[in-house]
């Protein structure tokens, strides 16, 4: 068991008005852990509470205003459990006698999600009790794989929820799981001053899922699209 008390201060951007307040809040979290040979598992229990939120306006999320302004969003609470469970491998068994380390394929498997909510107490009456914007109240990411000491698969997913994205809560993004594929394999090299280097393979967002990602007064926004990544790592 743990538990945790912090304070958050975020100061208002240069040039601000004398009136615009810094970002304070109080976060209290409770929690427990517990962990194995061969697994890992917590959960969290928090509260944020803001006495003020401040947010700058930018094109990019939609403001109308003058950009690189501060405004003051009043206070706000946010509440909710996170967990987090990983284990090493699905299906551990003794090793049997003789056979080598590297030769053993593990099948790791990690869940991690969070349910929250959040709303505004105070201050803007326009959009008091209202949720913030972009906090979503679930969250879900699930991976599974498939490894030895010199390679690595595994495919996830990551489920997005749907969230408003603006104060007034008029608008919203969104929801799909979107899947994820990576892959990696150990070379060897031990030459000109490497050690070793590792290739890489990964595809975000493996089937083209399109979704509304950010909708706010200047339209809809997609999620990102199948992306392609790969590479080699090198270790001096």
């Amino acid at each position: 068991m743990f538990a945790g008390f912090s304070e958050g201060h975020s100061p208002v951007d240069a040039g601000s008005a004398a009136t615009i307040e810094p970002e304070k809040s109080d976060n209290y979290e409770i929690g427990y852990r517990k962990q194995t040979n061969n697994s890992f598992f917590e959960v969290i229990a928090f509260y944020n509470d803001y006495s003020q939120l401040i947010e700058t306006c930018l094109i990019a999320n939609g403001c109308t205003g003058t950009t690189g302004d501060t405004t003051n969003k009043g206070s706000a609470e946010v509440e909710g459990i996170e967990f987090q469970y990983r284990l090493n491998n699905m299906f551990a068994a003794p090793q049997m006698k003789g056979m080598a380390a590297n030769s053993s394929v593990r099948y790791p498997l990690m869940i991690t999600g969070m349910l929250q909510s959040s709303e505004y107490t105070g201050g803007e009456t326009s959009f008091s009790g209202n949720s913030i914007a972009y906090v979503p109240n679930f969250q879900l990411y699930t991976s599974v794989g498939m490894e030895t000491n010199n390679w690595s698969i595994a495919l996830g997913a990551k489920y997005q929820d749907d969230t408003f994205t603006d104060d007034l809560n008029t608008f919203r993004t969104g929801k799909a799981f979107i899947f994820d594929l990576h892959a990696g394999m150990n070379v060897a090299v031990n030459s000109n001053g490497i050690k070793d280097a590792r290739l890489f393979f990964n595809v975000d967002n493996l089937f083209d899922k399109v979704i509304v990602a950010s909708e706010h007064e200047y339209g809809k926004r997609p999620n990102k699209p199948l992306s392609v990544m790969a590479g080699v790592k090198f270790d001096f």
